[in-house]
């Protein structure tokens, strides 16, 4: 049986809804909470909605991407740094909400990237198996690792705290 996170019970509406994969990291549950917390003030009262389209690990970098407003287009070409993937097509609302929103998904991965991904303890990226992962000292693979464990399952046991992947494409 699959268990909900805090975080996503606290705030179902910004983990519902169209996705294109959603990994959350115990170290980084804090850090999102706080996101969601400034992003739920900062949309209060405006009947935006939002939702996180991807939470990815993407080259020893957090990738936090969100879906802003009713979902009906795609943004393919992003401008500028915005993490917003997808807005609503009400005139004014696409841009107006997005600098202080990518301001707050920026912050919240610039510090997920300075964190390990188990305990969110203060962390540096380094290499483990070929993949860069932000890790403290106590949360290494060899010291996750159970005997019969290879590469790094011990740390994708002990650090992912929900996956919600995405539906197949027909």
């Amino acid at each position: 049986m699959r268990v909900t996170p805090e975080l996503v019970k606290r705030f179902p509406h910004m983990f519902s809804g169209e996705h294109g994969g959603r990994t959350l990291f115990r170290g980084w549950s804090p850090i999102l909470a706080t996101a969601c917390e400034q992003i739920q003030i900062a949309l209060s009262g405006t009947g935006v909605d939002f939702s996180w389209y991807r939470l990815a690990l993407c080259d020893g970098e957090p990738l936090f991407l969100y879906l802003l407003g009713v979902r009906r287009r795609f943004v393919l070409d992003v401008e500028g740094d915005s993490r917003c993937v997808e807005v609503q097509l009400i005139p004014g609302v696409e841009r107006t909400f997005c600098p202080g929103l990518d301001a707050i998904v920026r912050e919240s991965e610039r510090i997920a990237s300075q964190s390990c991904l188990v305990c969110g303890a203060p962390a540096s990226t380094t290499r483990h198996f070929g993949v860069l992962l932000a890790l403290c000292e106590r949360h290494s693979p060899e010291i996750l690792n159970d005997p019969y464990d290879e590469g790094l399952e011990g740390v994708w046991r002990e650090a992912i705290e929900w996956d919600d992947q995405p539906p197949p494409r027909p």
